[in-house]
């Protein structure tokens, strides 16, 4: 009996711990500090929790590279403790162009390590010009 009451407490403990830990004003998120980006801030914000202590850099990384094509190669968070409130620092590295690739009027651009993204500057880069990326660009590729 004791066992039993032991599992239904655990239980709604474990149901109920998210949403008291996301109404503590200590785990709150009162600033946003970005580094090294020339992406919109928005963005970021948009897919970061209120709550510190459920936020993925993997889930943040994966949301801004389907939002910017691929452009993102990194994010890092770092979450620094001040008195009643966290405050997130935001690095985030982009990819650089090495190649650009003109396909049937489509511009694709890729990084040293064959990524595709897309890219929004005009930068002098070689350019390879073709009907097909797919076939050709296996040249490059090691």
């Amino acid at each position: 009996m004791l066992l039993l009451v032991f599992f239904i407490s655990c239980s709604v403990i474990g149901f109920y711990l998210p949403y008291f830990l996301d109404n503590f004003s200590i785990f709150k998120i009162k600033g946003l500090i970005l580094y090294e980006a020339s992406i919109n801030k928005d963005l970021i914000v948009g897919n970061i929790k209120n709550n510190c202590l459920f936020i993925d850099e993997a889930h943040i990384e994966n949301k801004l590279k389907n939002l910017t094509n691929n452009y993102v190669e990194k994010v890092y968070i770092k979450r620094v403790f001040k008195k009643y409130s966290v405050y997130l620092e935001v690095y985030i590295k982009e990819r650089e162009p090495f190649l650009k690739v003109i396909e049937n009027d489509r511009v694709f651009y890729y990084d040293e390590r064959g990524e595709e993204f897309i890219y929004n500057i005009n930068k002098d880069l070689p350019i390879l010009y073709t009907h097909d990326k797919n076939k050709d660009l296996l040249i490059f590729k090691n």
